[in-house]
């Protein structure tokens, strides 16, 4: 045997051959020949131990199992009659034919690969289809109960609005539908990186209570790192979910939409079911948008197929759930690790997602670790964990413990020189607007040191010379009947000069953010 495995792969390996797949099957799906298939295959079957009791080994002793012995000699029989040897082998080619992108031209090009003198293809058909008889080949794509889920990215993108800037964040929708049943999941992410595309792949096998024997990937590079026909390469990361979860990778081929056809299919059905009856409500966050998502999901996997009298959910229940696997005691956890230095505001910045994070003030100036995943973030100082919170991904947002915090929340504004009720004065100089203004933001906060620099900036605005306290008093006005407050909604309404635009009786202030343009722009 020329090159070992790593044990990444052996263990992909080990699955393929405890689900019962083909040789030639296996060599497709790993990028390794028929030969080196068959050695291993030889191995595995007269190992001492079953397949089940090596799955079960650490990759150490795996290793150690499998390397350096080595298999008995794959022989075959000497064909001494072309035609026999064609016609024997005509049941096996008739079922390869029934699996997803398999054709004649592929098998004769197996078939002639493996033989001394074959026939060429014209022959090779005629005497195939002589021996299926009348039987028609089926070349659509058909999949076992608990066979495969296929997974994409939705090319489309769903929005919520930040309550606080007005600005609309587009989000990317992942989608994965089970090749038997239909049952569809989709949910919506923050992004499509792959610490969010894990989460979203652990919640999509707790939705469907178990794992198929496949995933099938549309190459997106999250997954796979180098694309290929016969070898596509898997991350590191990718193949250990993968191995977690006791399930195997697979790639569809490039340019060849048909080899995931339902998850093509059921985009187009996301967008008619879920995006379209969306496309008139606002969200103000994901969570708020997802729970919008997960309850048409739900009409939608329960609705009958048309001219049936059952459901995907029906299907599902019925005749595909029992045959998924088990799902892992517990889910895979994708962890990473990065420094950060503790800011005088008591804050570490993730820049992953441009998020504060508290710690105790004692800790102002240190070096700290960062240990995070898609739900957690701890942060540790000489080893020792001094805070830990949820995981935000709102951008500049901030997360803060009370008990990181000095008494009455001074350290922060000391800092700056100020306290809420210098601002309080500073506003209530402007006009009667601007006060109630600056009192809602100080209290949009959790904690009112936050909205500090953001009063400073809306005030120092009555001071500029192109706006001045009147135009301030008079956006301050219209800003209060909008939903958020803030320093840019403010800003936006002077840039754009809305508060110098005539209202006709009755109608509303319009919408100020920043993703409106103003005269300048035309």
């Amino acid at each position: 045997m020329s090159k070992p495995l790593d044990t990444g792969r052996l263990r992909q390996l080990l699955l393929r051959l405890t689900s019962g797949l083909s040789q030639r099957q296996i060599s497709l799906d790993m990028g390794l020949s028929r030969k080196t298939v068959a050695k291993y295959s030889a191995i595995i079957t007269n190992h001492t131990h079953s397949t089940e009791q090596l799955s079960a080994l650490s990759d150490t002793d795996l290793f150690s199992a499998i390397y350096p012995p080595q298999g008995p000699a794959v022989s075959r029989p000497k064909e001494t009659n072309r035609r026999f040897f064609l016609l024997e082998q005509s049941a096996y080619y008739q079922t390869e034919l029934t699996r997803p992108g398999v054709t004649m031209q592929l098998l004769w090009q197996e078939y002639s690969g493996s033989q001394d003198k074959p026939y060429g293809y014209a022959s090779f058909c005629k005497i195939l289809k002589t021996a299926f008889l009348t039987q028609k080949t089926a070349f659509h794509n058909h999949y076992r109960p608990g066979e495969v889920l296929m997974i994409d990215f939705a090319g489309d993108h769903l929005a919520y609005i930040d309550k606080e800037t007005g600005e609309r964040i587009s989000c990317v929708v992942f989608a994965s539908v089970l090749g038997y049943s239909n049952y569809t999941y989709a949910e919506v992410l923050p992004s499509a990186g792959l610490p969010f595309l894990i989460k979203a792949l652990n919640n999509n096998l707790r939705y469907i209570q178990g794992v198929p024997v496949f995933v099938l990937t549309d190459n997106m590079a999250q997954l796979v790192k180098k694309t290929d026909r016969y070898e596509p390469g898997f991350t590191k990361v990718a193949e250990d979910w993968a191995n977690h979860n006791a399930t195997m990778l697979q790639t569809a081929r490039v340019a060849h939409p048909k080899d995931k056809s339902a998850i093509e299919g059921h985009v187009k059905i996301i967008y008619q079911r879920i995006y379209a009856t969306l496309r008139n409500r606002d969200f103000y966050s994901i969570q708020e948008l997802n729970e919008a998502v997960f309850e048409k999901l739900k009409i939608h996997n329960h609705t009958n197929f048309h001219n049936r009298t059952y459901s995907r959910y029906d299907q599902f229940m019925k005749e595909e759930l029992g045959k998924l696997q088990p799902l892992p005691d517990q889910e895979f956890r994708m962890q990473k690790y990065t420094l950060a230095k503790v800011q005088k505001n008591y804050h570490i910045l993730l820049g992953e997602d441009k998020h504060f994070y508290s710690v105790p003030f004692i800790h102002v100036g240190k070096t700290v670790q960062v240990n995070y995943t898609t739900e957690v973030v701890e942060i540790y100082h000489q080893m020792v964990r001094i805070a830990i919170h949820t995981r935000e991904t709102s951008t500049y947002g901030y997360t803060t413990t009370d008990e990181h915090m000095p008494a009455a929340h001074q350290f922060y504004a000391g800092s700056r020189g100020y306290n809420s009720q210098d601002f309080l004065d500073m506003a209530q100089k402007i006009g009667p607007n601007t006060l109630a203004y600056v009192v809602k933001m100080l209290q949009s906060r959790k904690h009112e040191a936050h909205a500090y620099n953001s009063c400073l900036g809306l005030l120092r605005l009555g001071k500029q010379d192109s706006y001045g306290s009147k135009r301030l008093e008079k956006a301050c006005g219209m800003g209060l009947n909008l939903m958020m407050q803030s320093y840019k909604t403010i800003e936006n309404i002077l840039k754009n000069n809305a508060d110098n635009r005539k209202e006709t009786p009755g109608q509303q202030a319009p919408i100020i953010h920043k993703n409106l343009r103003g005269p300048d722009a035309f």
